[in-house]
């Protein structure tokens, strides 16, 4: 989720795999100052003047995710960004839940644009403050390059020691299915 470019590697220089802004490029929404990713996860996308996220933005990176082909349905989101949705005026209706007191719900958990797409939210701690993600889950997957691999390692009295070894990448199979917004205010 981060913003950092793949790095090959060689005989003394470790992999790294590309963070997702590295990678969506097409259907983003970023400051006028920022410099856009390549979009094929060699670079990282230079982050611009900050904005406050506005419901007009995720309508215009969903449509141009949908006009490429796309179909996003999982949003990817920090909490400060979860909270401005939550402001959107398509949320200006509150419901309290009958029989549980006097809760009240100020939630968007599925955001539904006009064009139809409905969008699941996923609160998430590693997403940068300052981005939104939108992935079309047919268009990315975890592929692992050395499949996991348990070996045992020395035991320490009755505590039993183990290690955990994977080689795995992010695939982007189509960058243009997915969207993001970058350069969002974070207070």
């Amino acid at each position: 989720m981060q913003n950092v470019a793949k790095v090959t590697g060689n005989d003394t220089l470790a992999r790294k795999v590309g963070g997702l802004q590295a990678w969506v490029k097409t259907n983003t929404n970023i400051a006028s100052d920022a410099t856009a990713s390549a979009g094929d996860g060699s670079t990282a996308h230079t982050d611009g003047t900050a904005r406050a996220l506005t419901e007009t933005m995720f309508e215009d990176v969903l449509a141009t995710a949908w006009n490429s082909g796309g179909n996003p349905s999982m949003g990817v989101i920090n909490s400060f960004q979860k909270r401005k949705v939550a402001s959107f005026s398509g949320n200006s209706t509150r419901t309290q839940e009958v029989g549980k007191g006097n809760k009240l719900v100020n939630s968007v958990d599925v955001y539904c644009d006009p064009l139809g797409t409905e969008v699941q939210l996923y609160p998430d701690h590693f997403v940068p403050a300052d981005v939104v993600f939108f992935i079309d889950q047919d268009a990315a997957a975890f592929a692992t390059l050395r499949d996991f691999n348990t070996k045992d390692l020395a035991k320490t009295g009755d505590a039993e020691k183990k290690q955990i070894l994977v080689e795995w990448t992010l695939e982007c199979g189509n960058e243009a299915a997915h969207a993001g917004i970058y350069d969002l205010t974070t207070s």
